[in-house]
């Protein structure tokens, strides 16, 4: 990518339609929110002094994207707080899956791991983000409650073991601090119709910003019922082939690479609905992703502190600004 996105500039000076994609979390997302900054195993934590200047990233580069793009597409619970103007929200499109990857090696050749009880698969990136130490010790207390669970966790593993993983499983736990149903992880266990459970904060708040039909059948959970969600797909093996052939369904008929890419071309075509566009104001999502409640807390505290509440870069968003400083229990400046 060149320095600055120069190339955005001569683009639009060449009078070229620009769609920018934004939805990935962490390029827009204000980083007091976003736990992806921490270290794998949650120790180390960004400094309000790091956030700040993080967050001034951020701010700037979305700022620059939607100043030279035609069209930014978006996350609302990631996007919405830097931008000023109206976005498409990735929604519309959904995650492609390339559906070659499902003649990878046959699942028999993982065969050996193979254990009795339910099987669950939990493949972090980032297991602090995902939560994963608080995924296996809900997984130890269903242990010792008598549950048989041969839980599989991959870490840093070629994507195709991962896949012949996901066939041999009975659901997947994707994580538990997310601010969307269906992540990559999610959507490839759909693929072979393995239903997953994401847990987050108000999830279901997003469907106010979906259009019809293009909200994932994910099972989601608030973090602190991690546990419940997990036992529930344990013994209710009705909901969990429900829930498999639902999100199969959907990511097979909305999520493949032709129905994505015909999606984009209306955008290229100025073909958009009215369903698929929103606009920032309508969003106040506080909680963020990749971290508890708390963490949020303590970083909105510590850079007001330090810095102040324009640190916050909110001041285009008064009604964001206060939200976010009630949340922190943060006096408002008069």
């Amino acid at each position: 990518m060149p320095r600055n996105n120069w190339d955005l500039r001569v683009l639009k000076w060449l009078g070229k339609k620009i769609i920018s994609v934004l939805s990935h979390g962490s390029e827009s997302r204000p980083p007091y929110i976003d736990g992806s900054y921490q270290s794998g195993d949650g120790a180390y934590q960004p400094s309000p002094n790091e956030l700040l200047s993080l967050t001034k990233r951020n701010f700037k580069r979305t700022r620059r994207f939607e100043r030279y793009s035609s069209i930014i597409v978006g996350a609302p619970f990631s996007t919405s707080h830097f931008l000023r103007d109206k976005f498409v929200t990735t929604s519309a499109f959904g995650i492609p899956f390339d559906a070659m990857v499902e003649h990878t090696s046959s699942p028999t050749s993982v065969a050996s791991t193979q254990g009795v009880g339910i099987r669950i698969l939990h493949s972090p990136s980032h297991p602090a983000v995902k939560g994963s130490p608080i995924i296996q010790r809900a997984v130890e207390n269903l242990r010792q409650r008598g549950y048989e669970i041969n839980l599989i966790l991959l870490q840093g593993k070629p994507h195709s073991q991962v896949i012949r993983e996901i066939k041999l499983c009975d659901f997947v736990v994707d994580q538990i601090y997310s601010d969307f149903p269906m992540a990559g992880f999610a959507t490839e266990a759909a693929w072979f119709g393995k239903p997953a459970i994401v847990g987050g904060y108000n999830i279901s708040l997003l469907k106010r910003f979906v259009p019809a039909g293009m909200y994932p059948p994910s099972k989601t959970c608030h973090p602190d019922e991690i546990e419940q969600a997990i036992e529930c797909l344990i013994v209710n093996s009705e909901e969990r082939e429900r829930l498999g052939v639902e999100a199969q369904s959907f990511v097979r008929d909305k999520c493949n690479p032709i129905e994505v890419a015909s999606r984009y071309l209306r955008l290229i075509q100025e073909d958009i609905p009215e369903d698929w566009w929103v606009e920032p104001q309508d969003v106040v999502y506080l909680e963020g992703a990749g971290q508890t409640i708390e963490c949020t807390i303590k970083n909105i505290r510590g850079m007001v502190k330090h810095f102040g509440v324009e640190s916050l870069h909110l001041r285009h968003r008064p009604d964001l600004e206060k939200a976010f400083l009630e949340f922190a229990e943060i006096e408002h400046p008069s």
